[in-house]
C-alpha cells in the first residue's frame, strides 16, 4: 500500500513539473510575443514619424515656386524652425543633412538638400568624373580607369568608349557571381558599388558630391566647391566663387547670401567680387554656362528625415524628389538602437 502511495506521490510530483515546466514555456513565449509586438508598433511609430519629415520636405519644395533660380537659403533649405526636432505623432523629426563645409569640416544643416549641387554621374563627361576620384585620392590612371568604368555602365551599348580604359559584359561574365554590364543610366548611388574598381572607401568619399538626379547643369548658388573644381574651374577661381556667394557672414546657406538670378547673370556678378575674375576664370566660367553645365535653376531634391519617439531608439528615411513634389526614390533604414561602448 506505501508503494502505490509512493508512486501516487511521484506522478503527482512529476504532473506538477510538467505543467510548471509548460507555464514557465508559455510564459516566455507570451513575454516574446509581446517583445515582437512592441517592437513592431514602435517600428510602425518610428516610421510615420521620419515619414512626416520627409512630408514636411516635400510640402516646402511646392511651397518655393519655380523662378529662374534656387539657392540653399530657400525655404526648403537651411531653415532650422521648419526641420529640427519638430513634434509628431507622439515624437520628434528632424530633416537634415551634414554639408560639406569649405574648410573640409561637416557643416551641419536642417532641411533637404538639393541634388543640382553634385556631379550628375549620369550626364557628367569622363574627366569631370575622372576629377571627382581624384579629389577622393584616386592616383591619376586609377581615376581615369573607373570613370570609363562609369562610362561604360551608363551608356546604351556594350562598346568601350576608350581603348585603354573600362569594363564591359566580358569583365563582369567574368566574375564569381556573374552578372551583366547594365548599358543603362544608374538608378541609385548603390549601383557605383557594382562598378570595376569601386571600393567602399571611394565611395565613402565621393558620395557627398555626386548623383544620379537632375539635368547635369550645376547650380552655381548651391554647388559643393568640389563640384565646381570637378567641373574644371581652378581652386582660386572657385574660392571667389564661394567667398562672393556667402555674404558678409562668410558662411553659405544663410539669409545674407548673395543669389546668382540667372546664369547670364554670373559673370557680371563675379566680376563685383573681390578680386574679381581675370580673363582666364572668366573665359572658364563663361563656357561652362554656354554649355549648360553652369546654372543657377535646381530640379530635384534629396531629403534625410530621423524620426525619434519615447527611448533612445530612432528611424531615417531617404527620400529623393522632384520639384512637383514625385517621390522618385525612397528607403528606411529600419529601427536603429545607439551602439553600445
Amino acid at each position: 500500500m506505501s508503494g502505490r502511495r509512493g508512486s501516487i506521490l511521484i506522478l503527482a510530483l512529476w504532473s506538477i513539473t510538467v505543467f510548471a515546466v509548460f507555464a514557465v514555456s508559455l510564459g516566455a513565449v507570451a513575454r516574446q510575443k509581446i517583445t515582437l509586438g512592441s517592437r513592431l508598433e514602435a517600428s510602425e511609430r518610428l516610421y510615420a514619424i521620419a515619414f512626416c519629415g520627409i512630408e514636411r520636405a516635400r510640402a516646402e519644395v511646392l511651397n518655393d515656386a519655380p523662378d529662374d533660380l534656387d539657392a540653399a537659403a530657400d525655404v526648403w533649405g537651411n531653415v532650422k524652425s521648419s526641420f529640427s526636432e519638430i513634434q509628431a505623432g507622439g515624437g520628434t523629426f528632424t530633416v537634415g543633412y551634414a554639408a560639406a563645409g569649405t574648410d573640409g569640416k561637416p557643416d551641419p544643416r536642417f532641411g533637404a538638400e538639393d541634388e543640382e549641387r553634385k556631379v550628375n554621374l549620369n550626364k557628367a563627361e569622363p574627366a569631370v568624373i575622372q576629377r571627382v576620384l581624384e579629389s577622393a585620392g584616386v592616383g591619376r590612371d586609377a581615376a581615369e580607369d573607373l570613370s570609363q568604368c562609369i562610362v561604360d555602365w551608363r551608356d546604351g551599348d556594350s562598346a568601350f568608349q576608350h581603348a585603354q580604359y573600362g569594363a564591359e559584359d566580358a569583365y563582369y561574365d567574368d566574375l564569381p557571381l556573374p552578372y551583366a554590364c547594365k548599358d543603362a543610366p544608374l538608378e541609385s548611388l548603390d549601383e557605383l558599388l557594382l562598378i570595376k574598381g569601386m571600393k567602399r572607401d571611394i565611395f565613402d568619399k565621393i558620395k557627398p558630391y555626386v548623383t544620379v538626379w537632375g539635368s547635369g547643369s550645376v547650380n552655381i548658388n548651391t554647388a559643393y566647391p568640389q563640384t565646381l573644381e570637378a567641373l574644371g574651374l581652378d581652386r582660386r577661381t572657385v574660392e571667389k566663387i564661394i567667398a562672393y556667394r556667402a555674404g558678409a557672414d562668410e558662411k553659405d546657406g544663410t539669409g545674407d547670401d548673395v543669389v546668382f538670378p540667372q546664369a547670364q547673370a554670373i559673370v557680371q556678378m563675379l566680376d563685383r567680387a573681390v578680386p574679381p575674375l581675370d580673363a582666364g576664370e572668366r573665359a572658364a566660367v563663361s563656357n561652362l554656362i554656354l554649355g549648360e553645365k553652369l546654372g543657377t535653376i535646381s530640379s530635384y531634391f534629396s531629403a534625410k528625415s530621423r524620426g525619434k519617439a519615447a527611448g533612445p531608439a530612432w528611424m531615417e528615411i531617404e527620400a529623393v524628389m522632384d520639384r512637383a513634389g514625385k517621390v522618385h526614390y525612397s528607403r528606411s533604414s529600419g529601427v536603429q538602437w545607439p551602439s553600445k561602448g
